[in-house]
């Protein structure tokens, strides 16, 4: 896939993602006016996903138990997303969240990080290494 500006990733021809999904599946369906993006801190491990909590945020790290595949695993990590995100209240008024993970890759990891970026490819969420 080619880059598009700003570093992120091409849609795929014919509207369709990588998870043979609609573009924009991952995101909520109320996805109307502009778009506020935030970052969501991952942990990426061979055998899990961890959603880290911004400093402020409350709750606990969300983990997802990956499968043998990302792809089998992805609905129930989307959905603890939607969870994490729906702590953050109103975007802006008429607007709405886009989350963007920023993933810190663990020994072990990255195959599992670079089958996430495949999977949520046309998602609507975009999936980048974390560097300090």
């Amino acid at each position: 896939a080619t880059g598009a500006p700003g570093g992120g990733m091409m849609p795929p021809p014919g509207g369709v993602g990588m998870a043979g999904r609609p573009q924009g599946w991952a995101l909520e369906d109320d996805q109307q006016g502009p778009a506020i993006t935030r970052p969501v801190n991952v942990i990426c491990e061979a055998n899990r996903l961890t959603i880290v909590r911004a400093s402020g945020e409350r709750g606990k790290p969300i983990s997802v138990e990956l499968g043998a595949t990302v792809k089998g695993s992805i609905d129930e990590f989307v959905t603890a997303l939607h969870e994490h995100i729906d702590q953050w209240g109103i975007a802006i008024a008429g607007g709405h969240w886009k989350p963007e993970l920023k993933v810190d890759i663990q020994p072990g990891g990255e195959s599992r990080f670079e089958e996430l970026q495949y999977t949520l490819y046309g998602s609507g969420i975009n999936v980048w290494r974390h560097t300090e």
